[in-house]
């Protein structure tokens, strides 16, 4: 803030306060968009159910951005309809047990193929403007993330990760 910089008498070059919040990814939506089995849509207002930090593993939830790996919280809502209570997550919905698109790209920032694992759209972009403009193949693609990103709990999962993110 102004007063903390004022402080230094306008000598800093940079004031570095801590790590911050972990930012929080959550439905754009704020109503169900299900159809329900007499072809009716729900549209019953979405209640936050909680907020996803670790896996089961306890495992942090983890967005791939240009920076790598970064722990999120990733926030969870259900439908209130009783014939309904759908589970909707940043950009899917769970429907019989499948995950189901339910927003457009231009609502979101981020794709999420699961609770827990996430890609930066912008991220997702390059990567395909790469494979299929620079004729780079996704063999290429899997060994310059794994050489960067060191994390062994990246690599195990990387490749699987990674397809998934791109056919959502």
């Amino acid at each position: 803030s102004k007063s903390e910089l004022e402080a230094f008498d306008g000598r800093v070059e940079f004031c570095l306060v801590g790590a911050g919040p972990k930012t929080v990814y959550q439905t754009p939506l704020s109503r169900c968009n299900v159809k329900l089995d007499d072809g009716t849509l729900c549209n019953y207002p979405l209640q936050k159910r909680h907020e996803i930090i670790k896996n089961k593993q306890g495992k942090d939830v983890q967005l791939i951005d240009f920076h790598g790996p970064r722990s999120v919280t990733h926030v969870q809502w259900r439908c209130t309809g009783r014939e309904c209570r759908t589970l909707y997550h940043y950009n899917y919905r769970v429907e019989g047990g499948k995950r189901v698109a339910c927003v457009d790209l231009d609502q979101v920032d981020a794709l999420f193929v699961s609770n827990v694992q996430g890609y930066d759209l912008k991220y997702l972009q390059y990567h395909d403007s790469l494979q299929f403009r620079g004729f780079v193949s996704v063999h290429a693609l899997e060994y310059a993330l794994e050489d960067t990103f060191e994390s062994d709990d990246y690599k195990e999962r990387a490749r699987h990760l990674y397809h998934d993110a791109r056919f959502l």
